[in-house]
């Protein structure tokens, strides 16, 4: 049978994805699926029908209608160790989010750390990525991404900025911008305070 993309040459579970038109099936090891995700772990164990006579010479195919193709094959490429061309600099800080919302829903946090964290910090730097990363960073459980960002956040961008930001917002309640909102203002404050004695004292 031709698959769409291979993951593991004697893999023994076929996940077919819903992408529009098409449903691209990805061939993958329910191992590697298992170590990476507690939730394929029990999804893939005997006591389900998905786990049941696994084999790779038939692999079973499991139907994820609701997962897009491009996170979980990009899930599929890092839990099976195979290089992908698009990550971490070629993927799209709104596509990272989609997948950091893949990463939350198969509790993959763990498996994937230090790819999500070579993730950030190749981006965390691109002020346009900034509120996409910000909500990747609370769906991937990455408290200092999440402290990174929200701070540049509040240095680079102005109060018009962080308001439209809490209302497409998605994740993250309305009071962690109103927070880096009154911190950003505080750190204004301060510098204008320095100007000024500065000022002053060069007056004197």
């Amino acid at each position: 049978m031709a698959y769409t993309e291979v993951f593991a040459a004697q893999g023994d579970v076929v996940l077919v994805v819903n992408s529009g038109t098409t449903k691209p099936e990805y061939l993958v090891s329910s191992q590697q699926l298992s170590l990476a995700s507690p939730v394929f772990r029990v999804m893939l164990s005997p006591f389900f029908l998905e786990g049941q006579n696994l084999s790779s010479a038939l692999p079973k195919e499991i139907e994820l209608p609701e997962d897009a193709a491009g996170p979980i094959r990009l899930l599929c490429s890092l839990t099976h160790f195979t290089p992908t061309e698009t990550f971490p600099d070629g993927l799209s800080a709104p596509d990272f989010l989609q997948f950091a919302k893949l990463v939350d829903k198969y509790d993959c946090r763990r498996a994937l750390r230090y790819a999500n964290e070579a993730y950030f910090s190749r981006h965390k730097k691109n002020v346009d990525k900034l509120s996409h990363l910000l909500q990747a960073a609370c769906y991937v459980d990455d408290a200092a991404a999440f402290e990174t960002i929200s701070a540049a956040l509040g240095y680079r961008l102005g109060q018009a900025a962080l308001s439209r930001l809490a209302t497409v917002d998605d994740v993250l309640p309305k009071k962690v911008y109103e927070e880096i909102e009154k911190q950003c203002n505080q750190i204004q404050g301060r510098i204008i305070e320095k100007i000024e004695e500065y000022v002053d004292s060069a007056g004197d």
